[in-house]
């Protein structure tokens, strides 16, 4: 087996997290739009209250979309588009792709976790034989070139 370099894995989390800052911006733009409309009274405290539920619901929207990025491509074929440009792949530790369930954890709550103190479950990767994230620990993947 042969396991993806930490600079590929690092360019494909780039790419990928770009285009979902690019949808949660579109999410963003439009949830916004919307709240706006009829806020002719700038000192309206509803106005307030419904710039945090629409901050709410774009946090919402942006994480399932995130779940559903990573749920999807890599319970297809393990490549989401930054991986299929890196020519690596997501796959089970003993082979095989992961399911819809474990791609959408791994890509949210996998990711966030090894990001969540200082970046190290990342920076983990760096230093691991297999070059295997937190993330990859917990949800018993590896990623290998395609």
């Amino acid at each position: 087996m042969n396991h993806a370099s930490f600079g590929s894995r690092f360019l494909a989390f780039v790419v990928d997290d770009i285009l979902i800052a690019i949808v949660a911006t579109v999410f963003s733009a439009v949830i916004s739009g919307l709240g706006l409309l009829g806020s002719s009274h700038p000192d309206n405290p509803a106005l307030v209250i419904g710039a945090w539920v629409s901050s709410l619901v774009i946090m919402a929207l942006s994480l399932l979309f995130q779940f559903l990025y990573f749920g999807y491509f890599l319970s297809k074929d393990g490549q989401s588009i930054g991986k299929k440009l890196l020519g690596i792949r997501v796959q089970k530790r003993e082979g095989g792709n992961v399911s819809f369930l474990i791609g959408g954890l791994r890509g949210t709550i996998g990711y966030y976790i090894s990001g969540f103190i200082f970046f190290l479950g990342y920076i983990w990767a760096f230093f691991d034989k297999n070059h295997e994230a937190w993330h990859d620990k917990l949800f018993g993947t590896t990623v290998v070139q395609a």
